[in-house]
């Protein structure tokens, strides 16, 4: 079972419009809100993101960050070289 945020997961219902992130095929967590949930078989929860520039994409609920799900200190950030030269803000 994943960590949550908050002590318990909204109602599937009332979970449908409510603002995550979520990782795209790049790695990096984007903005988006949930429009649609289903169960598979084994008992995995996907959720259909619909990201802030129109993509959507199916996760499961271990993949998303936001209330109900996993807290942002949970994410494994991705580390990219050459982000800031010499490791330090200009």
């Amino acid at each position: 079972m994943s960590m949550m945020f908050g002590s318990r997961r909204l109602a599937k219902r009332s979970i449908i419009g409510t603002r995550v992130c979520a990782p795209w095929q790049d790695g990096r967590y984007y903005p988006g809100t949930i429009q649609g949930t289903d169960t598979a078989i084994n008992g995995d929860e996907y959720f259909t993101i619909l990201f802030d520039d129109g993509y959507t994409k199916t996760l499961t609920d271990r993949e998303i960050i936001g209330p109900g799900f996993q807290p942002i200190t949970t994410a494994k950030l991705k580390v990219t070289l050459g982000a800031i030269p010499g490791g330090v803000l200009p």
